[in-house]
């Protein structure tokens, strides 16, 4: 599970620094889909708080925002997440 979290955290340090100076003015958004609840909640805690952390520590301007959307460890939820991020929240990338 550290490895998880370990690789996690290396490819949002990437994906914040890409994205950050891409564009200075224009927030990313950026949706997450991941287990918060059901069996497997407290790897999806984890993954949150690693995305939060390298977002803190590489993010200081603000100009990515993450999206967290909960798919309960259930396939069908994770589409219907996917489908809100993209078409509600108008997300600019899709981590799942």
């Amino acid at each position: 599970m550290n490895l998880r979290i370990s690789l996690v955290c290396q490819l949002l340090s990437v994906a914040c620094l890409w994205l950050s100076s891409a564009e200075a003015e224009a927030i990313k958004k950026i949706g997450v889909i991941v287990a918060l609840s059901g069996p497997v909640a407290p790897t999806g805690e984890s993954i949150r708080n690693a995305i939060d952390l390298a977002d803190r520590k590489f993010d200081a301007q603000g100009t990515v925002e993450f999206i967290f959307e909960d798919d309960q460890f259930q396939a069908k939820q994770a589409v219907t997440a996917a489908e809100k991020l993209i078409n509600q929240d108008k997300v600019d990338a899709l981590i799942s």
